[in-house]
């Protein structure tokens, strides 16, 4: 009996391996008709308009060094470091079981697997991969189910660490975050760590006067890092350099448990990577670039822009001009105020073994609007844009969205909005099917994510709207903070530039805070010159 259900489920693998190979080879098959499409286009381009585009491209990479010029030798105002646990979600289940160290080992299911260790790596198992095909890749791959309540625990301690050394820490995922630092935020981080170590003997820095420069950030990088393994027993791998992108391919160089600084030489370091180890650049990417223009390495994307920018759409090539400069697509076009930068959205995603189970559908659909409304409200965050993503068994996909007319923060606001979206999605309207009767219709249901954009401080939002509000109806509107005339512009134009204002006026008060400014400010009174 037992040979005989082993043997159908080794039957039901091969199908849903069959139908995951199928899948994968359609999405190429697609990439590679769109390459001959592109291909063919590009063979009734004249050389007058290949040495337009080549002009064009200049203008591109001239705009790039007014706005990232320390890619092109000037010195660093911010050092960029970005972290990344090692294998989180598996290294978590090890801390408590030894005898899973030496045990090829992933977190998931036999849909999908969320995280492996690297011993499962030497078989060439990854994360993302179904679990049946991690498990014809290594037979004894140990697959334990997720444990999220223990990976956001250990996760929010570390987060609330590397906080104390950048307020304004960027959080990429569970597992990733980058800081950036400048000369005011690196004496703050020194400070931190001397009062918990001795560390003017324990570390030997390259001045007497402790300097804002790549080895002392280094230096302070490895004491965090260790405080992270004292406090948690887990490791965590940087990388160091002068923009996120490259910090990032920073952050794989000596992994696990290690860290690298990329501070010069940047377009050397870059040239002989593949396209693909470029962050943003997949695998339909590199096929698409392979098959059209007979590009491998990020030297040939260079000297190949200008094809680029005939032939694909613009924010494709923005997109990869950039990339092959090593920035990535959280290295904004200005980085002129790092202080200033609000977080452009929120999202959570959330993999299962594959159902159609309503209850369990809506478990998991509330508990990611909890996920993310926390996130929102610890930060005081509304959303006016939202997002649900749902992938099914057979690997297809699909994303809806809707804009909303009122700002939404709150648990019942994420979630209501998410079972409007899929109920209009799923439900036949002829019959007004309702969402739990069409939903056990589809195909089983994988992972589901939520993402929030268009986000604003709440309390910028409540000062736009008591001035709009309060406002005469006329042709004219000021900014409340500068003054600025807005004439025939729309109200979003208008109530962004007052939002962006708003950030301004709060940073400049939270510089005079740090100074004398605010003992005289606070009795309306202007220093004594004789004192000045």
């Amino acid at each position: 009996m037992k040979e005989k259900l082993k043997t159908s489920q080794n039957e039901h693998n091969k199908d849903k391996l069959d139908y995951f190979d199928e899948n994968e080879e359609n999405k190429i098959i697609n990439v590679r008709k769109k390459a001959l499409n592109i291909k063919t286009k590009l063979e009734k381009i004249s050389s007058v308009e290949v040495e337009g585009a080549t002009q064009v491209v200049e203008k591109f990479e001239q705009k790039l060094r007014i706005e990232w010029p320390v890619l092109f030798g000037e010195n660093p105002k911010f050092i960029f470091v970005y972290v990344d646990l090692d294998s989180f979600y598996a290294s978590v289940e090890m801390l408590k079981n030894k005898s899973l160290h030496n045990v090829p080992l992933a977190v998931g299911g036999n849909a999908m697997i969320c995280a492996c260790n690297y011993k499962a790596r030497e078989y060439k198992v990854k994360a993302g991969m179904p679990g049946y095909i991690a498990k014809n890749l290594c037979p004894t791959l140990l697959i334990i189910k997720p444990n999220m309540e223990k990976y956001n625990y250990y996760s929010e301690i570390i987060m609330g660490i590397l906080s104390k050394y950048d307020k304004n820490l960027e959080m990429y995922g569970i597992d990733e975050a980058c800081l950036s630092f400048d000369k005011d935020s690196f004496n703050t981080a020194y400070n931190i760590l001397s009062k918990k170590t001795d560390l003017k003997k324990k570390i030997d820095f390259e001045n007497s006067c402790v300097l804002f420069t790549f080895e002392n950030i280094c230096k302070i990088v490895e004491e965090i890092r260790n405080c992270i393994f004292d406090t948690t027993g887990l490791t965590i791998s940087a990388g160091i350099s002068v923009c996120r992108g490259l910090a990032k391919l920073s952050s794989k160089v000596n992994k696990p448990n290690g860290q690298f600084c990329l501070k010069n030489n940047f377009q050397t370091y870059l040239n002989d990577l593949d396209v693909d180890e470029l962050n943003g650049i997949g695998k339909r990417t590199k096929e698409l670039l392979f098959r059209t223009f007979n590009l491998k390495k990020v030297k040939e994307l260079q000297e190949n822009i200008h094809l680029l920018y005939l032939s694909l759409k613009m924010k494709t090539f923005n997109m990869l001009f950039r990339l092959s400069y090593g920035l990535s697509i959280f290295d904004g076009l200005r980085p002129v105020s790092y202080t200033s930068l609000s977080k452009k959205s929120i999202n959570k995603e959330y993999s299962f073994k594959a159902t159609n189970d309503y209850i369990e559908i809506m478990n998991n659909i509330y508990n990611i609007s909890k996920y993310v409304s926390k996130k929102m409200q610890k930060n005081n965050y509304l959303s006016f844009l939202i997002s649900v993503k749902i992938k099914f068994s057979d690997f297809n996909s699909f994303t809806i969205q809707r804009q909303c007319k009122v700002p939404i923060k709150t648990i019942e606001d994420i979630f209501d909005t998410v079972i409007d979206l899929l109920t209009n999605h799923f439900s036949d309207k002829s019959i007004k099917q309702k969402l739990y009767e069409s939903i056990c219709n589809v195909n089983t249901i994988r992972l589901i994510g939520i993402k929030v954009s268009s986000l604003i401080k709440e309390m910028n939002f409540n000062l736009i709207q008591k001035y709009t509000n309060d406002m005469v109806i006329c042709s004219e509107r000021l900014c409340p903070i500068c003054n600025l005339g807005f004439f025939n512009e729309s109200n979003f134009i208008f109530e962004s530039h007052v939002n962006i204002c708003l950030d301004k006026q709060q940073t400049e008060k939270r510089n005079i805070n740090r100074t004398l400014l605010k003992f005289f400010k606070s009795r309306n009174t202007e220093p004594n010159e004789k004192y000045v």
